[in-house]
């Protein structure tokens, strides 16, 4: 899985490693997307973002309890400027709590 805005985090980029374990980090006061996913090196350093097509249902899921091993499997692009490639497994889903409709009858 490809990331976005790796051209603002470079210098955490090249420090970075392949095959180095990296987390999700949910940022809900972010001023552009408020199911903003950072992807994190352990450390704290941010590397960039899960794109906002998939930022909703990956918000969910982290507010539901689901854990995810997370890889940073490729550096790509120039050593100019890098790009970031992450493999992501599923370790363990929540079970959804739905909630139940009303039955009641007018």
């Amino acid at each position: 899985m490809g990331i976005v805005g790796e051209t603002h985090y470079q210098a955490q980029i090249r420090r970075s490693s392949e095959g180095e374990t990296l987390e999700f980090v949910r940022e809900p006061e972010n001023q552009h997307d408020g199911d903003a996913v950072k992807v994190c090196r352990l450390s704290g350093e941010t590397l960039g973002y899960i794109a906002a097509v998939r930022a909703g249902e990956m918000t969910r899921s982290l507010e539901r309890g689901d854990r995810y091993e997370v890889i940073l499997a490729e550096k790509t692009g120039s050593t100019a400027c890098h790009g970031v490639v992450i493999h992501v497994r599923l370790l363990e889903r929540k079970p959804t709590v739905r909630k139940k409709r009303s039955t009641t009858n007018h």
